[in-house]
């Protein structure tokens, strides 16, 4: 069986790449695709307080967190026994938190400041290796303003100060790092990614790589999906001088992501001719 993990990120689109992966299972079940998605992941008491429950050094912090880590690991390997059962070719497991969270990237003025400590935490607590980890990525303006905007959307706002929203243009951490991150916690596993500006023309092509099906299999939502209303859009949270800079950032990192040494299998326009 070949397993997926689908990190996201936040505001990319990835909720709209696991409802197509979801619409495709309902459309055509003879596909043996399974998609464990945020909802099915964040029931399993405790996955989600993964972070909190290990030290650095892999191990549980105390006797409560061993107990809890038990029993999702417990759980975990009996929902992948069920899947190995019924015959299962392709398993995605989709959860944009476990590279961090928007809300510790608002409170942090930082963009997934623990995200190597974060993904080894899941990577110790599932009882498996992924084959395939899958992101997608944004331009930094956007995808901070977006995030702001969906978090005032949900009833969560949580306001950017002037002085960080100064310094984010300036900071080093982006892309590059989350993804260096993946790459030291599963050094084994390939790597699929592509731009969430990619997504409106071969967000098909997208679909189809992560789950290893042709693209005529490949239902996608005809509707937007967790998409910011225009009542709850909000001002750019950068001017025009920072947004021309986050921009430049993002087409370098992007380039440098392209480089033979990561190893990424890119999906753009090119795969969906």
């Amino acid at each position: 069986m070949r397993i997926v993990l689908h990190l996201g990120a936040h505001r990319t689109g990835s909720t709209m790449v696991e409802q197509a992966m979801s619409q495709t299972i309902r459309k055509s079940p003879s596909v043996r695709l399974s998609v464990w998605g945020p909802q099915h992941l964040r029931d399993i008491e405790g996955f989600a307080s993964s972070p909190t429950l290990w030290s650095k050094h892999g191990t549980p912090v105390d006797d409560a967190a061993a107990e809890t880590i038990g029993r999702v690991q417990d759980r975990l390997q009996q929902d992948l026994n069920a899947e190995r059962k019924k015959g299962t070719q392709t398993l995605i497991i989709s959860e944009e938190n476990i590279i961090g969270s928007m809300r510790r990237n608002f409170i942090s003025g930082k963009f997934y400041p623990k995200t190597v400590l974060r993904q080894q935490s899941f990577a110790w607590m599932m009882p498996f290796v992924p084959d395939v980890l899958a992101m997608g990525v944004r331009n930094y303006a956007a995808a901070w303003t977006s995030a702001q905007a969906y978090q005032f959307q949900k009833g969560e706002l949580r306001e950017l100060s002037k002085e960080r929203c100064d310094a984010i243009p300036k900071q080093k951490r982006g892309w590059i790092q989350v993804v260096q991150a993946s790459r030291q916690v599963w050094p084994g596993a390939g790597m699929i990614m592509w731009r969430q500006e990619d997504l409106a023309t071969c967000g098909q092509a997208i679909v189809s790589a992560v789950c290893g099906l042709p693209k005529s299999e490949i239902h996608m939502p005809k509707k937007r999906v967790n998409a910011v209303t225009e009542k709850s859009k909000l001002p750019p949270l950068f001017d025009e001088h920072q947004t021309e800079v986050l921009l430049n950032k993002y087409d370098r990192d992007v380039m440098r992501l392209y480089e033979p040494d990561f190893s990424i299998r890119w999906i753009s326009e090119e795969d969906d001719a």
